[in-house]
């Protein structure tokens, strides 16, 4: 009984390790990846697409936002303003999003 709790939580750590590292990122491929995230979303939140294609830019833009929110790209960020201004550049996306969608309040 005790084996098997043993390597049931040695197989779950195994398995679910990787959600919980993340890359060692330097600021410039941290900087490429939320602009290539910013790209994929400006493709979709535009007056062309429908409701759904504009929200599904609008997730890309939020789980960007925590990417830049977390620990490692924070301190990065600091010291290379370039990436620091992605924040505000992914918030002025967002309400221009809210804005297609009619969420004025949202958009402000």
């Amino acid at each position: 009984m005790k084996n098997k709790f043993v390597l049931s939580a040695i197989f779950l750590f195994v398995c679910f390790s990787n959600v919980f590292a993340q890359k060692a990122y330097t600021g410039n491929e941290a900087f490429a990846r939320v602009q290539t995230e910013r790209n994929r979303a400006d493709e979709l939140i535009d007056s062309k697409y429908g409701p759904a294609q504009i929200k599904n830019g609008m997730r890309i833009l939020k789980n960007t936002l925590m990417f830049l929110d977390s620990v490692p790209i924070k301190q990065l960020a600091v010291g290379y303003t370039t990436l620091w201004y992605q924040r505000s550049d992914i918030d002025r996306d967002l309400a221009c999003g809210y804005a297609l969608l009619n969420q004025k309040d949202s958009a402000l």
